[in-house]
């Protein structure tokens, strides 16, 4: 099926869907059930360019687990993005619960990837036909979500990404609590999605994880603001439970987080003014600057509405821009006032808001950001635009998501983004063969060591084998039937044949063998032997047991 999509920088990219059918396939007709989309690379930072995450693009892979069978499921559907003119495979995910939750497992797989309290990024690629607002990490059920959300926009394929500290060889904390630094938390693997808010379906893949090389790197950034600002702008007093599919849902932190792949920590309360935010400055801004490295302080609203002055107005925010500075932030964002219902109908209360707004600018011109025009309407500017409008005071969701982007745009956020993807398959052991029948073979037949091998070709790394492409079998002399290989998309519980051969005579009489290859087609295959008195001999080659 052709679509036209706007995917990156490209306009129109042809999709096809597949499913893997219970049959046998070849590469060619794999290649050929590949959703085309493009990617546009962000401006690289320096990090490592080293991808020590496993099975990067094969969810199938047993160790990337969901957490509960009942929440989400792995599909054998694929599509392929061009991601700097490679080709990057991704898997169709689909979330079916609030709780629904997929990891990487490398404890389980007995893989040792990290090095204790070095920092990592982790980063995949995501396609939808709908907006998917989502987690890198496991959602707590009793704190909000709301500072770590990913936004991938429908119909594009975009990156996203996220850190974690090593807390262990195969742990990363991931920062789910605000207060506590990275590294400081209890660790977990890896998440790749965490559903949070709506229902996930979408396409993932291209799994990166690479150490960061600055060692004090923080990527978040404060919220202190009024109801304009806050969680409970959009209906809630969490954001825990809200439907993402509705746009008013989404606030402008949520918005923020998604578009920087940051973490937006908001502090906003609904009805305080400047002198209250910055006395509660200590509690709830200086508590997380462990894990900021910028600041927004928003207001001023309710300050006009309870009728405090101008001088008061420029000394709560010249002591919280203080307070900022000795907390060590790296910079400050101030909005200026937006238009609103309060002004509109009285004129001194607009004339304020347009003072304070002016001595904002004149003040701080690199800090202060214009977000009043973002809002306002053309003809009449100390109104809210009518799209805008809300209830007059607090914008709509779609001015939230303007807002959000604007500031993402305008104050100069700086984060490390990670390095061009590399595909990295997980090393494999290939062990002794495991007999799976009761009936015996030929006379003087064994299925154990070179006699009986099995071959998975690939790029070599010292005595690791990566990025497997094919599955071989051979089967050695004197035995006389079939050499087959089978692959299985229920992790082995049903099999398809791939392709077989009869076994030859090889090296003089009574010597029979014969070699059978295919491409990888699924995570989990086999080889089978088969004499010609019918019993056979099975192997899972592609096996869970890594180094």
């Amino acid at each position: 099926m052709g679509r036209s999509l706007d995917v990156g920088i490209a306009e129109n990219a042809a999709f096809a869907t597949t499913t893997k059918q219970s049959e046998a396939r070849k590469i060619a007709e794999l290649s050929s059930a590949k959703k085309i989309c493009q990617y546009e690379a962000p401006v690289l930072a320096q990090l490592k360019n080293v991808n020590i995450a496993r099975y990067t693009e094969d969810l199938s892979w047993v160790y990337h687990v969901i957490n509960n069978a009942a929440y989400g499921n792995k599909t054998n559907e694929l599509m392929t993005a061009i991601v700097d003119s490679k080709e990057v495979v991704l898997n169709r995910f689909i979330g079916k619960h609030f709780n629904c939750l997929l990891e990487s497992k490398y404890v389980n797989a007995s893989l040792t990837p990290f090095k204790t309290d070095e920092l990592y990024m982790f980063s995949m690629y995501v396609y939808s036909d709908i907006d998917q607002w989502f987690l890198n990490r496991a959602l707590s059920t009793s704190t909000s979500a709301a500072h770590d959300y990913k936004f991938c926009p429908a119909g594009k394929v975009t990156r996203v990404w996220g850190v974690g500290k090593a807390t262990s060889t195969t742990l990363l904390d991931l920062g789910a609590v605000a207060t506590v630094a990275y590294g400081s938390g209890s660790g977990s693997s890896p998440c790749l999605v965490s559903q949070g808010h709506q229902t996930f379906d979408a396409y993932i893949g291209g799994f990166q994880i690479e150490a960061i090389s600055n060692s004090s790197y923080v990527d978040g950034i404060a919220i202190i603001g009024d109801s304009t600002f806050a969680i409970s702008s959009g209906g809630a007093a969490t954001d825990m439970g809200k439907n993402f599919a509705t746009l008013s849902n989404r606030e402008v932190s949520h918005t923020l987080s998604g578009v920087l792949n940051c973490c937006v920590f908001n502090r906003a309360v609904a009805g305080e003014t400047l002198a209250a935010m910055d006395a509660r400055w200590s509690t709830d801004i200086t508590t997380i600057k462990s894990r900021c490295k910028y600041v927004i302080i928003q207001g001023g609203i309710n300050d006009i509405n309870t009728g405090r002055t101008l001088a008061q107005m420029k000394a709560s925010v010249q002591s919280m821009i203080a307070k900022a500075l000795a907390d060590g932030f790296t910079d400050y964002v101030l909005p200026n006032i937006t238009p609103n219902s309060y002004c509109d109908g009285d004129s001194a209360k607009e004339a304020l808001r347009l003072q304070y707004n002016a001595w904002l600018l004149a003040t701080y011109p690199s800090k202060c950001k214009d977000i009043a025009s973002v809002v306002a309407d053309a003809l009449v500017p100390k109104r809210l635009r009518t799209e805008y409008y809300g209830d007059g005071i607090h914008y709509g969701g779609a001015a939230k998501f303007a807002v959000a982007t604007y500031l993402a745009s305008v104050c100069g956020f700086v984060f490390e983004s990670p390095t061009a993807y590399q595909q990295s398959d997980a090393p494999y052991v290939v062990t002794d063969w495991i007999r799976e029948s009761t009936t015996g073979v030929a006379a003087g037949v064994t299925i154990s060591g070179s006699s009986r091998r099995v071959i998975a070709s690939g790029t070599t790394s010292g005595s690791a084998k990566l990025a497997p492409t094919k599955f071989s079998v051979m089967g050695g002399s004197d035995l006389a039937g079939i050499v087959a290989i089978q692959a299985s998309s229920d992790s082995g519980t049903t099999w398809y044949p791939v392709a077989q051969t009869a076994m030859a005579q090889v090296n003089g009489a009574g010597n029979f063998g014969g070699y059978v290859e295919s491409p990888i087609v699924e995570s989990v295959m086999r080889g089978i032997l088969t004499n010609t008195a019918g019993s056979t001999q099975t192997r899972v080659v592609l096996s869970t047991r890594v180094y």
